[in-house]
Order: structure tokens, then C-alpha cells, then sequence
């Protein structure tokens, strides 16, 4: 069950490294940070878009965004 549990984990990170690098190349953001991150700043700061994408990520996995959020990293965004 161990090894089952490992790969889990391996998998999940390679999902946030996806997640990070689509961040950086596509929304010149921080390579250090999600998009989910990205996208629940944009939500508390009022954006509508970022809302609606919240929405839909919290019926998804509740709380999402919220979860989501790194306050300590986002300083290396290109476009903020």
C-alpha cells in the first residue's frame, strides 16, 4: 500500500509542476505558484473571471481557491 501511496504523491507533484509551468508560459506569472493561487488573489481583489473560475473550482473540490492561496509567493509575476 506504501508504494501505492508514493506514486499517488509522485503524480501529484508532477500535476503542480504542470499547473506551475502552464502559470508561467501562458500567464507570465510566478513560477513558484499554482494558477489556482494566481486565479484566488484575482477572485478577493473583486475580479469577476476570477470568481466565476472560483465557482467552479469549489463545486469541483469545496474551497478550493481558498486552500489555494501562497501570500508568501506571486512576487515574480511578469503581468499582475
Amino acid at each position: 500500500m506504501k508504494i501505492l501511496s508514493k506514486l499517488w504523491q509522485y503524480i501529484l507533484n508532477i500535476l503542480v509542476l504542470i499547473d506551475q509551468a502552464l502559470n508561467t508560459v501562458l500567464f507570465f506569472g510566478d513560477p513558484r505558484e499554482t494558477m489556482s493561487s494566481r486565479i484566488g488573489k484575482y477572485a478577493i481583489k473583486g475580479f469577476k473571471w476570477a470568481c466565476v473560475i472560483c465557482r467552479f473550482l469549489d463545486w469541483v473540490d469545496k474551497r478550493h481557491c481558498a486552500t489555494s492561496i501562497e501570500p508568501a509567493v506571486g512576487s515574480k509575476d511578469v503581468i499582475t
